[in-house]
């Protein structure tokens, strides 16, 4: 048990590159919340628009 939970926090979080991990993934989940934020307000634009 106890190696299957340092796998999955190597695998998630990395203890020798725990920095650029994190940096990785804020980057990774801004970018996905970005591109469907702007998918919503293209879509509610065009609605109002046309």
């Amino acid at each position: 048990m106890k190696m299957k939970e340092s796998f999955i926090e190597n695998l998630l979080l990395g203890k020798k590159h725990k920095k650029l991990l994190a940096i990785i993934y804020i980057s990774i989940l801004f970018t996905l919340m970005f591109y469907f934020a702007g998918k919503i307000f293209g879509a509610a634009l065009y609605f109002a628009t046309h």
